[in-house]
């Protein structure tokens, strides 16, 4: 075997190693699935809201009083609470079918509705 036979990489290898990177690169540029299309926030009276995911603002709603959600990015999330224990805070954003966030103390939901996605969960068991 001579010096010649020793290279790691030969022309075809790099290409190939080439086009591979690209094809991992344009795999994490592409979006992860469908996000819901819009926020159904329920109150405690039984009255509800319907709110755009494609649209970013800030929401209040005088049945939730001291709550403010907040649409950024496609998501949804409640960034102020006047509850006492902030988890519907905590929770963070969320943006996909069937996610939500729930306030017990202020009596509110946030569930997002819409189209689901081709690689959704059908069924989670514990």
């Amino acid at each position: 075997m001579n010096n010649k036979d020793r290279h790691l990489l030969n022309k075809r290898d790099a290409v190939i190693v080439a086009v591979l990177l690209l094809l991992s690169l344009c795999g994490l540029l592409l979006p992860k699935g469908q996000h819901g299309s819009y926020a159904v926030i329920t109150f405690g009276s039984g009255s509800s809201a319907r709110v755009s995911l494609s649209e970013d603002g800030s929401y209040t709603f005088p049945e939730s009083p001291g709550m403010v959600f907040t649409v950024s990015g496609g998501a949804i999330a409640v960034t102020e609470s006047g509850c006492g224990d902030l988890t519907c805070v905590r929770t963070g954003s969320i943006s996909s079918p069937g996610e939500a966030i729930v306030c017990v103390p202020g009596q509110t939901a946030v569930t997002v509705e819409g189209e689901e996605s081709g690689d959704s969960l059908d069924v989670v068991l514990q």
